[in-house]
């Protein structure tokens, strides 16, 4: 049976990451990102992540986002995915509260 996409390769990969930190795609393509977190926000403090990337470090251009608003007494659990270019720079942070990464993949295409 014929593949669907023959010229699309992708490979999988769960490499060791951490929110906070910046990394570069060091590939010949581009990585599909996907990471899930756990966000417990507080009646004042929100808690949520950002994902950022950009052609330079650090990446400040915000592709997706995950999380909850203060005043939501419960736990989430959520999923971000978002693309990297080759050569680019890019990471996952808290952008309020203190979010824990339960999940990091990439998929190179």
């Amino acid at each position: 049976m014929p593949e669907a996409f023959p010229e699309c390769n992708p490979t999988r990969a769960a490499p060791v990451r951490a929110l906070n930190a910046v990394y570069q795609n060091i590939t010949a393509k581009s990585i599909l990102v996907i990471v899930s977190v756990s966000c417990s926000p507080t009646a004042i403090l929100g808690d949520f992540v950002q994902a950022q990337i950009d052609p330079t470090t650090p990446p400040a251009t915000v592709v997706a986002e995950a999380g909850a608003l203060a005043g939501v007494a419960m736990t989430l659990y959520d999923c971000i995915s978002f693309l990297v270019p080759s050569g680019w720079f890019y990471s996952v942070a808290n952008a309020g509260g203190l979010a824990v990464l339960l999940y990091w993949e990439e998929i190179q295409f």
